[in-house]
């Protein structure tokens, strides 16, 4: 994947950097639902329709990331 100079974009993040850890959680916790709302209306029109409860995501999602975690710091031990 070819990555895109977007200073629009880098502006962005920067500000997003800035930003009180409990408003960059709550805006990741938005793109995250905006995002699984937007797959889950995709699949009902042209694929399947699974029954995704956002919460349960999120748990996956922060297992997900600890299991590499784990993975990276038995990586390094080594």
């Amino acid at each position: 994947m070819k990555f895109v100079q977007d200073d629009n974009f880098n502006e962005y993040v920067e500000k997003y950097k800035n930003l009180p850890l409990k408003e960059k959680k709550e805006l990741v916790e938005k793109e995250m639902e905006e995002l699984l709302v937007v797959l889950n209306a995709l699949n009902e029109k042209f694929g399947d329709t699974p029954e995704v409860d956002f919460v349960e995501a999120m748990f996956v999602y922060s297992y997900s990331i600890k299991e590499l975690i784990a993975s990276l710091v038995n990586g390094l031990e080594k």
